[in-house]
């Protein structure tokens, strides 16, 4: 495994050993199927299947700007001398796209450092092509680096709107995993266990012992292993938009947090949110059914909410279904002994020191400062009859 600081070194191009004169890269990237653009650039593409449900204009509504297609997204990833700093170089990007019945990529492999320029002008002629750029945790490294090398190669390319997997991911699946990683999220999701891939963290180490030495040598692995990446982030769209379409026939063996789900749905303003976070609480998620409740509140639906937040007190001892049951008969329905009442169990726990650990989020100061502001409210109202 690689150091931090053989890392930080491995990272700048200045320091690496040029490729060698007698470099068998080129012949062996030709006899891979690799095709020489420029001096130190290569390019190839090929072709899979379509994954059902990628193209689905119904979820993709819920992801892409209003007037873009998954036909307008280009899938990409990258692979780098390091992990950050104004030294690390992008030497690989992997693209994809859909093309009518058929996917579609190409990768694009800069052999050595004095390429860089002609390698950057080919990625800049190629994403113009796109509107929408799909990735995973792009965002925050791949377009981060990309745009750093722009600057310093007086390349100008602007990059479009940013769709970046990672955070759906997180979203809809972190509460069922271990982590989000892509790989994880292939097997345990998309159900694709990788055979001898490579981890992504030797790349670096990897390119640098190609360039010392003249040949492709382990290249190869990257290569394959930066295609899996970007197919993988077209399989995941699709199963994304199944998702958001509510195909259960499409949804993965591991199931999906319908709360999350239902949460980004409504985000969306898409009413059929509300549905996932019922069914979600109905499965016991009760951070589902607070979200509804918030949903039917916003929605003024108070006879839905009332219900809903009187089934979690009863049912679930919901601290927090408590007080917006409280509040809302001292301010909707004013009815104060009503709101002391919905309250009463939990101040009464309180008191005795058994109030459930699990209802921290609702301040126990404030608890008894509502308690005791209902009491005023009430003894004035005796008071004044």
């Amino acid at each position: 495994m690689i150091t931090g600081s053989e890392l930080a070194e491995a990272s700048q191009p200045a320091a690496a050993a040029p490729l060698a004169e007698a470099s068998r890269v080129p012949e062996q990237l030709r006899a891979a199927g690799w095709r020489e653009i420029a001096p130190f650039v290569h390019v190839r593409g090929g072709e899979a299947a379509l994954p059902a449900r990628v193209t689905g204009a119904d979820a993709a509504s819920q992801l892409l700007p209003a007037d873009c297609r998954v036909g307008d997204c280009l899938f990409w990833d990258t692979e780098t001398t390091g992990l950050a700093g104004a030294g690390t170089v992008i030497f690989l990007v992997g693209c994809a796209w859909v093309d009518g019945p058929r996917v579609r990529f190409e990768q694009v492999f800069l052999a050595d450092f004095p390429g860089e320029q002609r390698f950057l002008e080919h990625l800049r002629d190629l994403f113009s092509r796109f509107q929408v750029f799909v990735s995973y945790n792009g965002k925050a490294f791949d377009s981060t680096i990309l745009k750093t090398r722009l600057v310093m190669s007086g390349v100008t390319m602007a990059l479009g709107y940013q769709l970046d997997l990672l955070y759906l991911a997180r979203r809809f699946w972190r509460r069922l995993l271990d982590n989000c990683r892509l790989t994880t999220i292939e097997e345990e999701v998309l159900g694709v266990s990788r055979s001898d891939d490579i981890p992504g963290w030797m790349a670096p180490e990897i390119y640098f012992d190609s360039l010392r030495r003249g040949v492709l040598g382990q290249l190869p692995a990257v290569f394959e292993h930066n295609e899996s990446d970007v197919l993988a982030l077209v399989r995941l769209l699709a199963v994304v938009n199944g998702v958001l379409a509510g195909d259960a026939d499409r949804e993965p063996a591991l199931g999906v947090d319908r709360g999350a789900v239902g949460s980004f749905l409504l985000q969306q303003g898409d009413r059929r949110g509300a549905g996932m976070l019922r069914q979600a609480y109905g499965t016991g998620d009760e951070d589902a059914g607070h979200l509804l409740g918030l949903h039917l509140k916003r929605a003024a639906d108070w006879r839905a909410a009332v219900a809903l937040w009187q089934d979690m007190a009863r049912a679930h001892g919901s601290l927090r279904a408590a007080v917006e049951l409280s509040k809302y008969y001292e301010h909707r329905a004013r009815d104060l002994q009503a709101a002391l009442t919905a309250i009463a169990p939990f101040v009464a726990a309180l008191g005795a020191g058994t109030a459930g650990a699990g209802e921290q989020s609702v301040d126990r100061d404030l608890l008894l400062h509502r308690e005791a502001r209902i009491r005023a409210k009430l003894r004035r109202s005796a008071q004044e009859r």
